[in-house]
């Protein structure tokens, strides 16, 4: 019979209960000096309008290669790991507090490969599938000797929502003396996992730090939902040469219903509820997109053409449409 010098809990390595430090190497950071909050606005997957607050005597740290960006206060530090703990993600990004007494407050940012694009949901119940596997290799191992703790043993709640039209898989996770909230969301082939302190009585400043922290969550966004961020191709201030980033196929904001299909060779097809309605030709005069319809020429001023998003004033009536680009 083996002998057990201590109780040995085994945890899935994949979690990373106990939170370490390893080598890490300093993020470029840019810094605001205003101190009064404000706001963004942001358009979501579906082309839902969203107000994203801010604070903006927070620091903001983008990350370009994964796509995102989030705001910390002025005395957190951010680190990116050489080596993330959990061995399942691709990379992991901490951001925590410099000083602290008894309890750090933390966010950590983790990445893993999704290149199916899979739902958080399927995602969640297949890494839960994958624990499940090693908790049992483990009970085969130790044959009762030693308790096996993996991932869906360390779930206490799990719930689902949403953040700017995308879903959200929140999990409240057991760390022996404290928890972790741990939220999930699925966007262009990686899911990322946003983690900080869900309940921690160590931390003497919990409930100023939790605020914090929620507050930083709140402000995570994708960079191609940020008006901002995304590559504009006419602005009306004398740029050209973005005809080529015209074609696709363009959902309207106002009315989802209506999609309209600006083809590479110069065709155009309305489309609404499913089913075409007309069709015709286009082409950029200078910032000016005309279509030729039914025998009728319709103008319209490209206002803003980005990889995302489109917005055309149609003069006659004075009004703005607002598109975003689908995937079809």
């Amino acid at each position: 019979m083996k002998t057990i010098f201590n109780i040995i809990v085994i945890v899935g390595l994949t979690l990373g209960a106990v939170f370490l430090y390893g080598s890490f190497k300093k993020s470029e950071l840019s810094n605001t000096e205003k101190i009064e909050n404000g706001e963004s606005e942001i358009i979501g997957e579906r082309g839902n309008i969203y107000t994203r607050n801010i604070v903006e005597d927070w620091n903001d740290y983008k990350n370009t290669e994964y796509g995102f960006l989030i705001q910390y206060p002025q005395d957190w530090e951010v680190q990116e790991s050489l080596k993330p703990q959990n061995p399942k993600a691709l990379h992991e990004i901490d951001l925590h507090q410099k000083e602290y007494e008894m309890a750090r407050a933390y966010i950590t940012i983790q990445i893993f490969d999704n290149p199916e694009e899979e739902s958080v949901s399927i995602w969640w119940d297949k890494w839960l599938g994958e624990e499940d596997q090693k908790e049992a290799d483990c009970q085969a191992e130790y044959k009762g000797e030693a308790p096996c703790l993996f991932l869906r043993g360390l779930v206490e709640d799990e719930k689902d929502s949403t953040l700017y039209d995308l879903p959200v898989k929140t999990v409240q996770l057991f760390q022996f003396d404290s928890s972790k909230e741990c939220n999930y969301i699925s966007h262009g082939g990686y899911v990322y996992g946003i983690c900080y302190d869900g309940v921690n009585p160590n931390d003497p400043n919990f409930e100023v730090n939790r605020e914090i922290t929620s507050k930083m969550f709140s402000s995570f966004v994708f960079n191609s939902l940020l008006k901002e961020e995304e590559t504009i191709i006419s602005n009306n201030s004398g740029d050209k040469g973005f005809e080529q980033d015209v074609p696709g196929n363009w959902q309207s904001v106002d009315d989802s219903k209506n999609l309209m299909v600006l083809k590479e060779e110069g065709t155009l097809e309305n489309i609404y509820d499913g089913k075409k309605v007309d069709s015709g030709t286009w082409f950029i005069d200078g910032y000016k997109l005309k279509t030729m319809v039914g025998g009728e020429e319709y103008v319209y001023t490209v206002v803003f053409a980005g990889r995302e998003r489109l917005e055309l004033s149609y003069l006659p009536r004075g009004n703005t449409l607002h598109f975003v680009r689908i995937n079809e």
